[in-house]
């Protein structure tokens, strides 16, 4: 537009621009057609019907696309202008007319504040040409908090509502951010997990399974808690129907034993509860569990000792009988866990080729998930690279463990060093083409390794610091065609023989 305004400078007719805010006048005004490489008005025409009259190759356009073109806005090939002509008036009305050139510092002068004229980068930065659409890359500096990094953006980015980023980026993640950010630092530095309730649960399904198993009528007993699935036993019947079942440890109290119904499932879902002592039995579906505690105390005056069962044996009897009616089996999991299931199974077929123990832990009391000639191992599966563009397919890999709750919102934190396995295991998807491409080949990576990439917190670093860790990780493909510090672990298998 300015070279187009340039040009019309120059021209010996005075003319006046109409604003595309009012649209309802442009047919009345007579058009100029203008030769802006000579210089010249080639042609005048009474009004739109008459450009396309004598143009017909313009029937092809809409409306929006006309008038764009006649307000000299321009068609990109053309040597030539279109303008409506107004009044005949001097040149200046038509300059004021058109676009100014508004400078940074009158337009946002609280803007200013914000440039860090110290930077490198500022050192020839003149306010009196700033404009604040241009695109020169600025030092900025955060005035709401004087810890937050410098940023580099250009004032057209600033001004970009597309782009949110473009501001203070520790700002904008405040901004968007759930949990205030030192109050999710001091519940992850103070977090210790239930290490007991956790190994009482895990007892307590251990329980189960060993007295289920010495009954005669079933096929087979399943626990299955630790795989993170909907219920804890999977009870397979003679006739070879798959039942579930939940179990929950009853609390000790005054002269009895308590449950907390904080919990849900369907209906129909057997809870099997029993006290640590094994002492105190019951059992119940779900839907009849109204209230949101119970007290099972043995004296008949209290209203739930109906409930209890008094001894292992009248207890695996009745269960027997009541597993009948409960939830049929359902493998009903997260895709995410139901990924890595499928990758434990192929898994432990490489390991049976290879003749190496498998083994699945048995709680998720710790970070642990397997064990292969008794090594204990993290396992991780992703399907897809972040990345398009298969020539540069890296893998993003989640290397962070759930800390507790805060306020209701799940909360993770990059792994310890004190976490007990000694590999991370992982196997990844492929790529949009082909999503199973990678599958049944493993990386193993050695803890020291992910200490030396500063994956792991805890530990003093290089700078006698102690480490934040790191709550993902890149690894390449096992085809990976450059170097990458992750390539050597593929199908490496020599520290397992």
């Amino acid at each position: 537009m300015n070279d187009i305004s340039s040009k019309l400078e120059k021209l010996t007719i005075n003319i006046k621009v109409i604003p595309e805010s009012r649209p309802e006048d442009l047919k009345n005004y007579p058009i100029l057609k203008i030769d802006l490489t000579n210089e010249k008005i080639i042609e005048e025409y009474k009004n739109k019907k008459d450009v396309i009259y004598k143009h017909p190759e313009f029937t092809k356009w809409n409306k929006e696309q006309l008038r764009h073109c006649l307000n000299y806005k321009g068609q990109s090939t053309a040597s030539f202008g279109w303008i409506y002509k107004a009044e005949f008036t001097n040149m200046n009305d038509f300059l004021s007319d058109k676009k100014q050139i508004i400078l940074l510092k009158d337009k946002y002068p609280e803007l200013v504040k914000e440039i860090d004229f110290n930077h490198e980068i500022n050192k020839n930065l003149n306010l009196k040409t700033l404009t604040y659409g241009s695109g020169k890359e600025i030092a900025w500096k955060c005035l709401k908090d004087s810890s937050h990094p410098i940023f580099i953006k250009s004032c057209a980015s600033r001004f970009c509502k597309s782009r949110p980023l473009s501001n203070c980026i520790e700002c904008h993640y405040d901004s968007i951010r759930i949990l205030d950010k030192k109050e999710k630092e001091n519940h992850i530095k103070n977090y210790a997990p239930d290490i007991s309730n956790i190994t009482l649960g895990d007892e307590t399904e251990e329980f189960l399974v060993d007295l289920l198993k010495k009954s005669a009528k079933f096929l087979n007993i399943e626990k299955t808690g630790q795989t993170s699935e909907k219920c804890d036993i999977k009870v397979i019947l003679k006739n070879g129907k798959e039942k579930s079942l939940q179990v929950k440890t009853l609390s000790k109290i005054s002269n009895g034993y308590s449950l907390r119904v904080d919990f849900k499932y369907e209906k129909d879902m057997l809870i099997a509860m029993v006290s640590q002592d094994r002492l105190c039995f019951v059992l119940e579906f779900y839907g009849n569990l109204k209230l949101t505690g119970y007290e099972f105390k043995a004296d008949s005056k209290y209203k739930h000792s109906h409930m209890i069962i008094n001894n292992e044996h009248d207890f695996c009897k009745i269960l027997s009988n009541k597993i009948e009616q409960s939830s049929n089996y359902k493998q009903i999991i997260s895709k995410t866990h139901f990924k890595e299931v499928k990758m434990f199974k192929r898994l432990k077929k490489f390991c049976d080729k290879n003749n190496f123990s498998f083994e699945r832990n048995s709680t998720n009391g710790n970070t642990i998930d397997l064990f292969i000639n008794n090594i204990p191992m993290q396992a991780k599966y992703t399907s897809l690279n972040m990345n398009k563009d298969e020539k540069r397919n890296t893998y993003k890999i989640t290397m962070s463990k759930s800390c507790g709750k805060l306020k209701g919102i799940n909360v993770n934190r990059p792994y310890n060093q004190d976490d007990k396995f000694e590999y991370i295991v992982v196997e990844i998807g492929g790529t949009e083409k082909n999503k199973k491409m990678y599958h049944k080949n493993f990386c193993f990576i050695p803890k020291e390794q992910l200490i030396i990439n500063k994956i792991f917190s805890g530990y003093l670093d290089e700078n006698n610091e102690i480490s934040k860790g790191k709550k993902s990780m890149y690894i390449c493909p096992p085809d990976y065609k450059s170097e990458h510090w992750s390539k050597q672990y593929w199908n490496n298998i020599s520290f397992l023989k």
